[in-house]
């Protein structure tokens, strides 16, 4: 995984890659498991996210 990459959790257990026109969500042994193509699609995963950060914070 090259570019724009973060990988998420303790171990890295999975990453997401911006390219410029997707986000692509890796697995632990680095397949792609979703590419996200439109705004809306991204926007969802965000909402979903923050509600995600909100329900932590309670």
């Amino acid at each position: 995984m090259e570019g724009n990459v973060k990988l998420l959790g303790i171990d890295g257990m999975c990453g997401m890659e911006f390219t410029g026109d997707k986000v692509n969500v890796y697995n632990d042994e680095g397949y792609v498991i979703e590419s996200m193509t439109t705004r809306e699609h991204v926007q969802e995963v965000i909402d979903f996210l923050e509600d995600c950060k909100k329900e932590m914070e309670e």
